[in-house]
């Protein structure tokens, strides 16, 4: 007797429908919260692990509560830090972080700086590092976030994006929506006179002309925008008299 192959079923239109929902539900549960977001949906890369190369940027304990988005006490929990810089990033325009090896930070900076232009239209982001291939090393890093949130939940309505070298262009709708996190080497210039959301500088200790990124986007911060600075340490730097507050 021979046995037809068994046929997948398609899902009714009301799965369909319970599934769209549920997805443009997690999707504003992702909006409202970056750290709902961060802990659940964001992946990094290590190129060294040949077996498990994607792994998580905030491991541990979930903080945010799922149906109510509130944050559980931290501590001093696995990956707890990365959680209090993440609430730190939702209330803060200004934040200089240091940071040593194997801690994520600029991986978490770039997730920061993702998630501004992947729900939030007509952004406009610059991740500055001391030379434009660094730069375009950064931007590499959001093109990993962006690939593997679909495969973690593809049910979420994930805007659709563009990588080209050193720009990523996430689209929300029409012209008008569009945001753009574009890759700059260092220096004053590149920032002066443009109009950035949010600005990020990758090992700002290192750059000569740090002080002059910083001073020439004051004015977009004094209007809102947001600066994000990490580095590892360097004495008698810019970034380390922030750090002490000496400025």
């Amino acid at each position: 007797m021979t046995v037809s192959p068994q046929l997948e079923v398609a899902p009714s239109v009301s799965e369909v429908q319970i599934l769209q929902r549920r997805g443009l539900i997690e999707y504003e549960r992702c909006r409202r919260s970056i750290l709902y977001w961060a802990e659940r949906y964001v992946y990094t890369r290590d190129e060294k692990d040949l077996r498990t190369p994607h792994k998580p940027l905030i491991a541990g304990e979930l903080a945010v509560n799922h149906r109510t988005l509130e944050v559980r006490p931290l501590g001093d929990g696995k990956d707890d830090y990365l959680r209090f810089l993440t609430l730190l990033f939702e209330k803060e325009r200004l934040m200089f972080v240091p940071k040593s090896r194997q801690v994520r930070v600029s991986w978490w900076a770039m997730a920061m700086a993702t998630h501004v232009i992947q729900f939030f239209p007509a952004q406009r982001v610059a991740c500055q590092s001391k030379k434009a291939g660094d730069s375009d090393k950064l931007c590499d890093r959001v093109q990993v976030i962006l690939e593997q949130q679909p495969k973690v939940a593809s049910y979420i309505p994930w805007p659709r994006w563009h990588k080209k070298m050193n720009l990523v262009r996430m689209y929300h709708g029409g012209m008008a929506g569009i945001s753009r996190l574009e890759g700059l080497p260092e220096g004053g210039d590149k920032i002066r006179g443009e109009t950035y959301s949010m600005v990020f500088t990758d090992e700002s200790a290192f750059q000569a002309e740090a002080e002059a990124a910083y001073t020439a986007i004051m004015p977009l911060i004094e209007g809102g925008a947001r600066y994000l600075g990490v580095s590892s340490a360097r004495a008698a730097t810019y970034f380390e008299a922030q750090i002490n507050d000496n400025i």
